[in-house]
């Protein structure tokens, strides 16, 4: 149940619910309310006022130029999977916007919702009676963070399905901040606190996938998680390769393992020498990939989730490697 008093709004325009996400103090966006609804019932968050999107409907579209693939950020995960089915070239979406959570989670969840979900862990994701019990953490306004006692930081999880994907594919995201619209590099939100400020106090318009030659180009994803799709990865992969005039460009992402999507950089340099001198993918690959990932891994101090489900969440990074052959 939600004890918590706040005002619901419904703009039908970008203008409308810009003003008011800045006029009224401390509100937040409502897209298709599957994340934030639990938050509420759970008493994580305290807005003063809910914005929706959802009559807004310049934000669902899903359309192809003739340089990109752009999906509009109030598109329903249900309808992303629905239309890769019909398009098989982006097959990718199928398989990570077709794997998050339930079938009734999908036909509610937006991409941009998928995207901007909260981070959680095992302390904080649960009821405020749970929470009443022990020290509040860095999410709910303490100073401390439960699953890394050590670190000076949250060290939260964020468990976008989408985002590497997006960040392999090299998407652009479009944004309405001040009056304007406004376009960057997708991965950049995550890194860059200039646009990290514009992206949190604006309102997402959709993103761009450029298309490229997709018969030269492979782009695939993988998840793994305890049950499969209904619960949050444990971990999740996505790689694109493509041929540029005899240049391999490979970029290789792991997400679930931490509080962003992280690219693996040193990898995606040695698989492009690999495959630009026609050598067989082995060994010496997989243990760079998964000793890379393991930098920024953050794993959840849960019991019910055994050491080896831990390291066979890993595999997931083995498994977008191994598409590169087929």
């Amino acid at each position: 149940m939600i004890r918590h008093k706040f005002s619901f709004y419904e703009p039908h325009n970008l203008f409308d619910a810009y003003n008011l996400l800045n006029d009224v103090k401390n509100s937040k966006i409502f897209a298709g309310g599957t994340d934030i609804v639990p938050m509420l019932k759970d008493g994580l968050i305290f807005p003063n006022s809910l914005i929706s999107l959802n009559k807004i409907d310049e934000l669902k579209y899903i359309n192809i130029t003739s340089e990109n693939l752009e999906i509009g950020s109030m598109v329903l995960l249900s309808d992303l999977t629905e239309f890769s089915k019909k398009h098989l070239e982006y097959s990718a979406f199928i398989n990570s916007a077709g794997k998050v959570a339930s079938p009734q989670i999908r036909n509610t969840g937006t991409i941009g919702g998928n995207i901007f979900q909260a981070k959680r862990c095992y302390y904080y994701n649960q009821s405020e009676e749970w929470r009443s019990g022990i020290e509040m953490c860095y999410m709910t306004g303490g100073n401390l963070c439960h699953q890394m006692p050590a670190k000076n930081t949250c060290c939260a999880i964020y468990y976008s399905d989408m985002a590497p994907l997006l960040i392999s594919a090299n998407a652009k995201i479009k944004v309405f901040f001040n009056g304007l619209t406004e376009t960057y590099f997708f991965e950049d939100i995550f890194t860059d606190e200039k646009i990290m400020h514009k992206v949190n106090n604006g309102i997402a318009i959709g993103f761009e996938i450029p298309i490229y030659d997709w018969h030269k180009r492979k782009l695939i994803f993988k998840k793994y998680s305890v049950r499969g799709a209904i619960d949050f990865p444990l971990s999740n992969a996505a790689i694109s390769a493509r041929d540029e005039y005899g240049k391999i460009n490979v970029r290789l992402t792991v997400g679930a393992m931490g509080p962003r999507p992280y690219r693996l950089l040193d990898t995606e340099r040695k698989i492009e020498m690999y495959l630009e001198n026609s050598i067989e993918i082995d060994d010496e690959i997989y243990d760079l990939a998964i000793k890379e990932a393991r930098k920024n891994a953050r794993p959840i101090k849960e019991t019910t989730i055994s050491p080896i489900v831990k390291i066979n969440s890993l595999s997931v990074i083995k498994e977008v490697i191994n598409q590169l052959r087929k």
